[in-house]
């Protein structure tokens, strides 16, 4: 097998080294960046923001990343449904008080519909 020369170390043909942790991987096992979906990208470049637009990284490497991206989504989620119950929650408790005020409003109409009357038929 030849070898070729990367970064001043010999590479077997047919294997690369992946732009993430610098194993040499087959080339079939490696994946160019931009051919991923750009969230995924996203989530690969906080961790390596100097990544070239069309490194290579291994499958393993593309594993890890896809996993720590689900599982970021899933707890974005999960954030998400804990607000979305939080607001149902206060939009209820807002209309319980609205139709509460609005019960003493009637009371109080009533009272000085009461008050009015009254004094329309008592004697002066």
């Amino acid at each position: 097998m030849t070898n070729i020369e990367t970064a001043g170390e010999p590479v077997r043909r047919n294997r690369q080294r992946s732009a993430i942790s610098g194993k040499e991987v087959r080339r079939r096992d490696l994946f160019s960046v931009d051919t991923l979906r750009p969230s995924l990208v996203d989530r690969i470049r906080q961790d390596h923001p100097d990544l070239a637009p069309d490194a290579l990284i291994s499958r393993d490497e593309l594993a890890h990343y896809r996993t720590l991206y689900v599982e970021e989504l899933l707890k974005a989620k999960h954030e998400i449904r804990h607000l979305h119950e939080k607001m149902d929650h206060l939009i209820s408790r807002q209309w319980q008080r609205l139709a509460e005020i609005q019960q003493l409003q009637i009371e109080t109409m009533h009272e000085l519909s009461r008050a009015v009357t009254s004094r329309k038929s008592s004697p002066t």
